[in-house]
Formats: C-alpha cells, sequence, structure tokens
C-alpha cells in the first residue's frame, strides 16, 4: 500500500511545489496525507514537502488552513496565489463586518 501511496503522491502536475513546515514530520504528517506529497525530514523541528498541484490558487487555500508555519520554496507564483487569498479573505470580512 505504501508503494501506491508514493506513486500517487509522485504523479505529476501543472506546478511542482516545494515548502518547508517547521514542525517535526510527524506533526506535519496530521495535515498531509501520505498521498498528497513527499514529506522529508530536514531537522527535528523542520519538515519539507514537495508536491504537485494543477492549481495554485486551491493549493494555497489548503496551506492556509494548517495551522502550521509554512515557507515557500517554490513556485514563487504561490506567494503570489497566496496574496491573492489574503486579499479575498479581507475583502470576504470588510463585507461581512457588523456595525455595532
Amino acid at each position: 500500500m505504501a508503494h501506491v501511496e508514493r506513486a500517487i503522491a509522485a504523479t505529476p502536475g501543472i506546478h511542482r511545489v516545494e515548502v518547508t513546515f517547521d514542525a517535526d514530520i510527524e506533526r506535519v504528517r496530521r495535515y498531509i496525507p501520505a498521498t498528497f506529497g513527499q514529506l522529508t525530514a530536514v531537522s527535528a523541528t523542520t519538515t519539507h514537502l514537495m508536491c504537485f498541484a494543477q492549481s495554485l490558487p486551491w493549493i494555497a487555500g489548503y496551506f492556509a488552513g494548517i495551522p502550521l508555519p509554512i515557507t515557500i520554496l517554490q513556485p514563487p507564483a504561490l506567494k503570489e496565489a497566496l496574496c491573492q487569498l489574503a486579499d479575498r479573505v479581507a475583502d470576504i470580512l470588510a463585507r461581512s463586518a457588523v456595525e455595532e
């Protein structure tokens, strides 16, 4: 089964994505399933993820929902997708503001 999970995780997509998490690999595994990508322990407190994504806006939203510190390594366009997501969230909050 592990072989199948690794094969699924290595399936190419449009965008090769690499990030690091400031967390140990076991903690990261709570949020990143084996079929999502390849996790590698860089140190006792840092984990590297390499995966593929069809949509940068989608993966930006996915990463935003993970409550761990994340550093984007590549692609640079993922940073822009996160900025667009932040703008969208700010717009939703502004439209939803309730006056007291």
